[in-house]
């Protein structure tokens, strides 16, 4: 039974991805079939790939059209590449190895010990064609996911209850953007762009106690007060105040922020890095002949980060170029751009040079929601994952996502 509720999901997203019959309605009764727990959330674990080569267990394929799947012959070892938007398949397990074509933009595929240029992938995955580039797409239950989130996004070995937290605090931002992104080809990036998820082999110790949390924590959520669904975003370290998310990104979503020195004892919270005026200038300006005169940084005296940065470039010697050239950034597009494993948060301050900048910081990542360290010490301290939580979003209630589904379609009928 759950196996055909998963291929429901499965083949109805499908149909809608290629514009079949009712698709949008199709679409958006598989988003809400079953359980909340048990629904399949759609993860791009590789992007834009020229080739990709595929190795497993009893691999097969399935192309997609017209409500029928046609059964490709099983595989073991094969390449496939893409060619005026049409799938290039080459089996290497056979001797007499030739290549077929199939219709793009879709093909299914399922096997086991599944490898994709040498990268572990679940077993059910979707393989599409965008700008003649391939994406791979892993179809998997929202709780599975959630298990290679923890082993993702927090060392294993810490505390229970700040485990449940995250799990907690994982499920609600990827539950936000199923609905967010449900017509879309994948809700969620594997990678720190959403929530970094991890389908490697860990050990046995390891994923039995990323399984407890997500067990212990099965189909809970943050609400807001009116019983809506809270986007929780997470990050590394704070270095001692969270930010709102609305200076990090824009937009007129607002968060809470918190006083949090819990996270002020971790030995890697401080940073220094050095950039050069060459450096910069190759990174933030699409010139390569601009050469940066100075920057200028707007600070939010509540958390200390930067929240914009002007870069003026030296004027050219020309009749025409009196005015000085100026290029505008926030300050997360300032980070993106020099690298957020470099630049590593925009709580930090400055120190000119003769030939570039010192960046001497606190903390790493955006800064927004529940911050990893503290919770690892709140966790330490013997609070409870609700505490920790109560923590970093004041405003919170717990509630099984199956409470906020009836109220939101409640309010629907009205």
């Amino acid at each position: 039974m759950l196996k055909n509720f998963y291929q429901i999901q499965v083949f109805a997203f499908l149909f809608t991805m290629i514009g079949i019959g009712h698709a949008p309605n199709l679409a958006q009764a598989s988003e809400n079939i079953g359980p909340a727990h048990e629904r399949l959330i759609r993860v791009r674990t590789l992007s834009h790939l020229k080739e990709i080569n595929i190795e497993g267990a009893g691999v097969s394929f399935n192309q997609i059209s017209k409500f029928m799947p046609v059964a490709i012959p099983r595989q073991k070892k094969i390449k496939i590449q893409v060619q005026d938007g049409q799938f290039v398949i080459n089996d290497f397990s056979k001797q007499d190895s030739k290549n077929s074509v199939q219709p793009g933009p879709f093909l299914s595929l399922k096997g086991s010990d599944i490898h994709i240029n040498g990268i572990p992938q679940p077993q059910d995955l979707l393989i599409s064609i965008a700008n003649q580039k391939i994406d791979v797409v892993a179809l998997l239950p929202l709780e599975n996911y959630l298990v290679g989130v923890l082993a993702g996004e927090m060392p294993l070995h810490w505390p229970m209850e700040t485990l449940k937290a995250q799990a907690i605090v994982a499920r609600s931002y990827a539950q936000s953007v199923m609905k967010e992104r449900a017509k879309k080809l994948f809700h969620v990036e594997s990678s720190f762009m959403d929530q970094v998820f991890k389908f490697s082999k860990i050990s046995d110790e390891k994923r039995r106690r990323a399984q407890q949390a997500v067990f212990d924590t099965q189909g809970l959520v943050l609400s807001d007060p009116e019983m809506r669904l809270v986007k929780t975003f997470f990050h590394s370290d704070c270095g001692g105040q969270t930010s709102n998310a609305k200076d990090v990104w824009g937009g007129s979503v607002a968060t809470e922020t918190v006083t949090d020195s819990y996270c002020q004892n971790n030995k890697n919270s401080g940073w220094k890095v050095y950039f050069s005026d060459q450096d910069i200038a190759q990174r933030l300006i699409s010139n390569k002949k601009a050469k940066i005169d100075r920057l200028e940084f707007v600070q939010s005296l509540k958390d200390q980060r930067v929240k914009a940065v002007k870069i003026y470039q030296v004027k050219e010697a020309q009749k025409n170029s009196e005015k000085d050239i100026v290029v505008s950034l926030s300050g997360n597009q300032f980070r993106e751009k020099l690298g957020y494993g470099i630049l590593r948060s925009t709580k930090f301050k400055f120190q000119r040079t003769s030939a570039g900048y010192y960046f001497m910081g606190q903390g790493y990542g955006h800064g927004v929601g529940l911050c990893q360290h503290g919770a690892r010490r709140l966790g330490e301290r013997g609070l409870n994952a609700m505490e920790i939580l109560k923590h970093y979003y004041p405003q919170a209630k717990l509630k099984d996502i199956s409470q906020i589904d009836s109220m939101s379609r409640t309010a629907q009928k009205l």
